[in-house]
């Protein structure tokens, strides 16, 4: 049975709209304020919510900072303007009064949807990762060519064997480097006898 968290606003959703309708493969919950739907949604496969169009990036932030999940917002054909992030807030929209069939439907548009996301959300994390690891990578050898005297080829070598003898990620071999280099560039006294390998004269 899928479990949906229904958050209704009592100035969106009045007592007697018969809403959320009733379903036997959906067990609803409804959650009337922020700490019914922390303790709700640990357990929900998705989140509707009924809320103006103004709220809606609010209550996106609130269910997201606990958990990543499907959510849906319930919307009235009134509903104007719309928030600039709505897109990026849910995963699908419903219109007001819709039946239990629309709403099944939606739930699995939804998961589909939340699952892009999150996939696409991922491929960029890793992207970034890659892109500032390619930018220490690229400082490490211009260093090293600098202080060692040697090609790019040489210097990237110098990294790849550095990160398989600690057993870490080519890199974080090159940021440290980075780092202990502009330390170094910090302290200029002693700049000379840190790069030769000699200690400064105390």
């Amino acid at each position: 049975m899928t479990v949906v968290v229904w958050i209704l606003e009592t100035d969106f959703i009045k007592k007697g709209d018969g809403w959320p309708p009733a379903d036997p493969r959906f067990e609803h919950r409804i959650a009337a304020s922020e700490s019914d739907a922390d303790r709700l949604i640990g357990a929900a496969d998705a989140v509707m919510v009924a809320a103006p169009a103004a709220r809606i990036p609010h209550w996106a932030s609130h269910v997201r900072n606990r958990r990543s999940i499907p959510l849906i917002w319930i919307c009235r054909d009134t509903e104007q303007p719309l928030p600039d992030t709505l897109a990026s807030d849910v995963d699908g929209v419903v219109p007001f009064g819709a039946n239990a069939d629309t709403l099944r439907f939606a739930v699995r548009w939804a998961a589909c949807i939340h699952r892009e996301r999150a996939n696409w959300l991922a491929e960029r994390e890793q992207l970034i990762e890659r892109l500032e690891g390619r930018k220490w990578i690229d400082q490490a050898k211009a260093i090293l060519c600098e202080i060692k005297g040697c090609t790019e080829a040489q210097a990237y070598e110098f990294l790849r064997t550095q990160a398989m003898n600690e057993r870490k990620k080519i890199a974080d071999i090159a940021a440290n480097i980075v780092r202990v280099y502009r330390l170094i560039r910090e302290q200029p006294s002693s700049r000379s006898g840190l790069l030769s390998g000699k200690r400064p004269k105390s």
